[in-house]
């Protein structure tokens, strides 16, 4: 687990500064969510790294909707891709159809290329 966070810092991320909450001191990434999809108000866990042990900094966003990380967790199996993981609640009121998320960490924004779809 040492190592595997030490190759996960050592990384970088889009800024030399580090922030002391963010244990892999990295720019977020999403490797992928549980469940992929459903109703507005589904709860879903985001699984990457890069995320702050301080929940309320993970903001998730999806289209235009956007929320705070309800939980933080860090993974007892880690990847080399999912080494934490936070869950959030998809915004109400969102239409159907498919939105990447993305996960804001001190003005540091994640891939976008993991998608939801909000189901009817």
């Amino acid at each position: 687990m040492i190592a595997l966070l030490a190759a996960a810092v050592s990384c970088g991320g889009a800024s030399d500064e580090y922030y002391e909450d963010v244990v892999t001191g990295s720019t977020p990434i999403v490797s992928r969510l549980d469940p992929a999809l459903g109703p507005a108000g589904t709860a879903v866990t985001i699984f990457g790294l890069g995320f702050s042990y301080v929940t309320p900094t993970n903001i998730v966003t999806m289209g235009t909707e956007g929320a705070a990380a309800e939980t933080y967790t860090i993974l007892p199996s880690p990847t080399a891709s999912e080494i934490e993981s936070i869950t959030f609640t998809v915004p109400l009121g969102l239409a159907p159809g498919n939105y990447p998320v993305v996960v804001v960490v001190h003005e540091a924004a994640s891939n976008s290329n993991v998608e939801f779809q909000v189901t009817p």
